[in-house]
């Protein structure tokens, strides 16, 4: 049986970002060395696929016998390697569409915070030309702290033929915030009642 946290590291090889939160892949690495990340890639997002559609996420904690700090620890990974792969499955539709259809300027962002905490989010590209050179400015917009949901005008002005998936992707998105807000609070209550049983014995 996988570890999720360990399936959810083996997956964000899958991505490189850089300080303004762009995607890119494979930034200045050798042929070699892109075949050898594609194959890492290809193999994590198996097995992340695999955990998601094929039951493990939702078996996984059942079959774990072990304190209830790792289970909530384990969970919100579990919870990561699904927004790992809808961000991918986002990537996917929108690079692979017909190259006569209206660009789609918006990227996705999941990742596990440094406090442990699931953070998804959707940021505006613009793509501008200065000084004979190309550049991307990425502009990371505002959910709002009241909703697990960005609101629908986040997507209003997508094309067309990509506005109902995109905002499918959301949705999809906002289950999975809203069940890392319940495993934070635990995790926060849990952490509190720790406290208050060692403050208990001095």
């Amino acid at each position: 049986m996988n570890d999720p946290k360990k399936l959810y590291e083996d997956l964000s090889l899958e991505s490189v970002y850089d300080e303004k939160g762009v995607r890119t892949l494979w930034k200045d690495m050798t042929s070699k060395n892109k075949m050898e990340q594609l194959q890492k890639i290809s193999s994590a997002m198996l097995s992340a696929t695999n955990f998601v559609y094929n039951g493990e996420a939702a078996e996984d904690t059942g079959n774990r016998n072990v304190s209830v700090c790792d289970i909530l620890e384990k969970e919100m990974y579990s919870l990561a390697i699904q927004a790992k792969v809808i961000t991918s499955e986002f990537y996917t539709f929108i690079e692979t569409k017909d190259k006569t259809l209206d660009p789609v300027n918006l990227s996705c962002r999941s990742r596990i915070t440094k406090d442990g905490y699931l953070e998804i989010s959707w940021s505006r590209l613009e793509f501008f030309s200065a000084n004979g050179k190309n550049y991307k400015k990425s502009t990371r917009l505002t959910k709002g702290a009241s909703s697990f949901s960005y609101p629908m005008k986040t997507f209003e002005k997508l094309p067309s033929w990509a506005k109902d998936k995109v905002i499918g992707f959301e949705k999809k998105f906002s289950v999975l915030r809203e069940k890392a807000n319940a495993l934070s609070k635990c995790r926060r209550q849990i952490e509190n009642y720790k406290k208050l049983a060692e403050k208990s014995l001095n």
